[in-house]
């Protein structure tokens, strides 16, 4: 006859698999976040790749651009949203803006940390530091990409935050917008250059922003 687990014995297990599961369940957790953010830093390197292809045939200048509740509804920026979200993240339909065509998914769009990306459809701003300044109501005339202070520093696209949501109108105001920190205090960032990463942004927006010790915005033309 067999001889069955004594309450010590099973109790023993139990406490095996407890300690086992704490120590994988962190690995497990971490291995997820890892993936997400090369999945958000991938999506990113190919919204400054379509750019630039955009570019090329544009007098190096990227796609038009939208701000704000003037720009809810407007087409013909380099991403379309139907409302602007103001404190919270707006709702697009990047399918009908420009760059769609050069990247031909809305999935490159969003960024899988991004927790109100299945709403919104859209994580990822553009800098507007590359915008014409003072900039126009409506759509908004960008520079040329070679005129940035400093390629491989200045961010042409990252993940934008109102706070607890996503961007708001794929539009990074230089005095105001804020970038977010979803990759450990890291922001999954494409450069002008058109290199991509998780970059730490907490005291470097002078640098990564602007690109120099001049802001590209003197005051807010709105």
């Amino acid at each position: 006859m067999r001889r069955a687990f004594t309450l010590i014995e099973l109790l023993v297990v139990i406490a095996i698999i407890a300690v086992l599961a704490a120590i994988l369940f962190p690995v497990f957790a971490r291995a997820k976040q890892a993936a997400k953010s090369s999945a958000a830093i991938s999506n990113v390197r190919q919204l400054v790749m379509a750019t630039l292809l955009y570019a090329e045939s544009a007098d190096d200048r990227p796609p038009l651009v939208t701000e704000g509740a003037r720009g809810a509804g407007v087409i013909g920026g380099y991403t379309f949203y139907i409302n602007f979200g103001d404190s919270r993240s707006g709702q697009f339909d990047p399918a009908k803006g420009s760059l769609y065509p050069y990247v031909k998914s809305k999935e490159v769009f969003g960024s899988p940390l991004d927790p109100s990306i299945s709403r919104s459809g859209q994580s990822f701003a553009f800098n507007g530091c590359l915008v014409q300044f003072p900039p126009a109501q409506g759509l908004m005339a960008t520079m040329p990409l070679s005129s940035s202070p400093d390629v491989s520093r200045q961010f042409l696209f990252g993940e934008e935050t109102t706070g607890d949501e996503g961007t708001n109108d794929g539009f990074f105001h230089p005095l105001y917008d804020t970038l977010a920190t979803w990759h450990g205090g890291r922001n999954a960032m494409g450069f002008v250059d058109g290199h991509a990463k998780a970059t730490l942004v907490e005291g470097r927006y002078p640098e990564i922003v602007d690109a120099s010790a001049t802001p590209c915005w003197p005051s807010d033309p709105w």
